[in-house]
C-alpha cells in the first residue's frame, strides 16, 4: 500500500529489508511485529513465511484485500466524505471496513490519520495516487499473512528473524493506535530477544538503549518540517 503513510519506511523498505533478510536462514519465518503501510514485509524476500502485525482493524484488513486483488478503491473522496468516515473512524476505532485506512491514511495531511483532507495548490489526485499505489504493492504481499492485535499478545507464535518499526519517541503519535510507551516498548522488545524460536530482532529508532547496538543508519529528509534525520536500525544479542 504505498499511501502516504506517518512513519512508513517507502524510502528505506528495501535497505531494511535486506539487512532482515541477511539473517534469516532458508524457510526461516519473518515477522514485521508494526508492519503499518506494508512496504517492509512487501520487500522481504519470500524464502520463508512472512508476517505483518498491527492493531488498526481497518489497516490490516485494507493489506489483506490488496494482497488478494479485491480492494476497490474510492475512484474520489469529497470533503464531506472524507468527514464521514472521519467520524465513522474516531466513534468505532474497532471497524475493519479498509476505506476507512485507504482514507485515514492515504487521503489525509502527510499520511497522519485523519488529520486533514489532504490537497495542495498543484492538483495532485491523493485518492488515485494511493489506489494506483495499491495495485503496485499487491504482488509484494503474495502469500504474506497479516494479525491484527498488540504484537505483545502474540508472543508465542513469533518465531525466526523480527523486524519493529514502533512509533519514534518523542515524535507525533498515532491516533489510530492506542498511546505508544517507550519504555515498556524496550522491555518488550528485551523479553522478545530471550525467547529461544526467536534468533534476531531488529527496531527502527533514533535512539536505542544501551545494551542495542547500531546495525545501519539513513539519512533522509523529514516527511513535514524541513530539515534532515537519521534512522538507525538496532539489534542486540542475548
Amino acid at each position: 500500500m504505498p499511501i502516504q503513510y506517518l512513519g512508513g519506511k517507502a524510502r528505506l523498505a528495501k535497505k531494511i529489508a535486506a539487512v532482515v533478510d541477511a539473517q534469516r536462514a532458508p524457510g526461516e519465518a519473518a515477522w514485521d511485529l508494526c508492519c503499518g503501510s506494508g512496504r517492509v514485509v512487501a520487500a522481504l524476500s519470500d524464502r520463508g513465511p512472512r508476517y505483518g502485525v498491527d492493531v488498526v482493524p481497518s489497516l490490516v484488513r485494507l493489506l489483506c484485500e490488496v494482497r488478494d486483488g479485491t480492494f476497490v478503491p474510492p475512484a474520489e473522496v469529497t470533503r464531506e466524505q472524507y468527514a464521514e468516515l472521519r467520524t465513522r473512524a474516531l466513534t468505532d476505532p474497532t471497524c475493519d471496513d479498509p476505506v476507512l485506512a485507504f482514507v485515514g491514511f492515504g487521503g489525509s495531511f502527510a499520511g497522519k490519520w485523519f488529520a486533514g483532507y489532504a490537497n495542495d495548490n498543484h492538483g495532485r489526485d491523493y485518492i488515485g495516487q494511493a489506489g494506483h499505489g495499491c495495485s503496485k504493492l499487491a504482488a509484494g504481499l503474495a502469500d504474506a499473512e497479516f494479525i491484527c492485535a498488540p504484537w505483545q499478545s502474540i508472543v508465542d507464535r513469533i518465531s525466526g528473524t523480527v523486524y519493529i518499526d514502533p512509533p519514534y519517541a518523542g515524535t507525533t503519535g498515532y491516533k489510530a493506535a492506542p498511546p505508544h510507551d517507550p519504555v515498556a516498548f524496550w522491555r518488550d522488545a528485551d523479553a522478545l530477544v530471550e525467547r529461544d524460536a526467536v534468533r534476531t530482532v531488529f527496531v527502527s529508532e533514533y535512539q536505542a538503549p544501551a545494551h542495542w547496538y547500531e546495525v545501519a543508519r539513513w539519512e533522509g529528509q523529514k516527511a513535514i518540517n524541513r530539515g534532515t534525520r537519521v534512522e538507525k536500525l538496532f539489534t542486540r544479542t542475548r
